[in-house]
């Protein structure tokens, strides 16, 4: 079940925001002041609870302070690609708050017991009037979700799950300038990203290894044939 609670800031919700990018640079005492007369939204999801799906009309973002929820898409052919895990303190659907029809094209579904600090659109453009430095890491933001949705979205259009965890350990290569890739948190997180189950991604990561064209460890996947991905 869903609660909506009205909020102002408090201490420790400024402490808390301090931990997101778009607050990193500013002191505690300059968030308070900046959300002092900047109402917001305390929303509280249970696991399963579905924020909003496609197009559905909702003219604001906020922070995640506590849980975990997941971005989706559910293609034509009836496939889901996740498009994000989001973590507490990262923007929630940021890229989406300023498009004309005020619509995200995703769905929004908590995967444990969350809280989420809500801005409506109004309200969130009257905070970059009080410091531009706010737009500027806003946009930063709103970037690398983009960004990300559309790696995501090409990973998908890959049919084999072989080729996307190849371009998946690619790209990682590229970012991190190293053969040897950090898996990102647990298995089934990796598996959520390929819109997969956990024991198709470890089958394909067997078989790989088994190729010689990686080496599995308990937090990382090092690449052994780059050019055979």
């Amino acid at each position: 079940m869903i609660t909506v609670n009205n909020v102002g800031i408090s201490h420790s919700t400024s402490e808390i925001l301090k931990r997101s990018h778009l607050f990193t640079n500013f002191t505690i005492e300059e968030i308070e002041a900046l959300l002092a007369d900047i109402p917001m939204q305390h929303i509280t999801l249970e696991e399963g609870d579905t924020l909003y799906t496609p197009y559905q009309s909702d003219p604001s973002t906020g922070f995640l302070v506590q849980g975990s929820l997941k971005q989706f898409v559910k293609l034509h052919s009836g496939s889901i690609v996740q498009l994000a895990n989001i973590k507490p303190v990262d923007m929630v659907d940021a890229q989406s708050v300023f498009n004309k029809g005020d619509t995200s094209p995703a769905s929004l579904t908590a995967t444990s017991p969350s809280k989420i600090l809500f801005i409506t659109k109004a309200n969130l453009s009257r905070l970059f009037n009080k410091d531009k430095r706010l737009l500027y890491y806003y946009m930063e933001i709103i970037s690398g979700q983009a960004f990300r949705m559309s790696e995501q979205l090409e990973h998908a259009s890959f049919l084999s799950l072989h080729k996307r965890v190849g371009l998946y350990l690619q790209s990682a290569i590229r970012k991190q300038l190293s053969d040897e890739i950090r898996i990102p948190h647990t298995i089934q997180d990796w598996a959520d990203q390929f819109s997969t189950t956990r024991e198709a991604l470890l089958r394909t990561l067997e078989k790989m290894e088994d190729e010689g064209i990686i080496l599995i460890s308990e937090k990382y996947v090092q690449v052994l044939a780059p050019d055979r991905l």
